[in-house]
């Protein structure tokens, strides 16, 4: 059977389309030809998912690179309100960050939170992710419905993962005189509820 005699446009159990099974799975031959046969790249899945968002959300580069150059909409976004740059954020995609960045995705779109949040928040040690969303502009002043900033969520991420209690008491110390001159109480809170007893 040829690519011809298939319906490209059928859904999976009703939410997926072939398209975006390809690129979840990243066959990127697959997901060509499906393109080259018309199907369209900015079809959604019963949760308004993609295949571009499939595909960053993988961190499928070579596939995210051919539905961008087939029309996929940069900035689309899912039913959670999340754009391909928040989801591959979320999941660590240093090279596809890079890569929506460099094709102009806006850092600073918000759902619940921002794309430097997702990559604070999901405890990502790349500080090569976070340092991509700063250079592309990303706000660090930009707060979740809780209140929260990337700031917040750094020094969590660097309190839980230092595990030297000698050297973290300096570095708590520190961190604790600059949040108080800087007025940023939750993170002067933060530090005083793990600082070593």
């Amino acid at each position: 059977m040829d690519i011809e005699d298939c319906d490209i446009k059928i859904n999976f159990d009703g939410t997926r389309t072939s398209l975006m099974e390809a690129a979840s799975a990243e066959h990127v031959d697959i997901v060509s030809r499906l393109i080259t046969h018309r199907a369209d790249v900015n079809t959604r899945s019963a949760s308004c998912n993609t295949a571009y968002i499939y595909g960053c959300a993988g961190g499928h580069e070579e596939i995210v690179r051919v539905l961008l150059e087939s029309g996929a909409d940069v900035e689309d976004h899912n039913e959670d309100g999340n754009t391909p740059l928040m989801e591959a954020a979320s999941a660590g995609h240093v090279d596809i960050v890079s890569l929506l960045s460099a094709h102009g995705a806006d850092v600073n779109i918000q759902s619940n939170n921002t794309s430097l949040m997702y990559g604070c928040v999901n405890g990502h040690e790349e500080v090569v992710l976070i340092r991509v969303l700063l250079d592309s502009g990303a706000d660090v002043e930009d707060h979740n419905e809780n209140g929260h900033t990337p700031h917040l969520e750094m020094v969590r991420l660097l309190l839980e993962t230092d595990t030297d209690q000698e050297h973290k008491s300096d570095e708590v110390h520190i961190a604790l005189i600059e949040a108080s001159i800087n007025s940023h109480i939750k993170v002067a809170r933060l530090l005083l509820d793990s600082a070593p007893k």
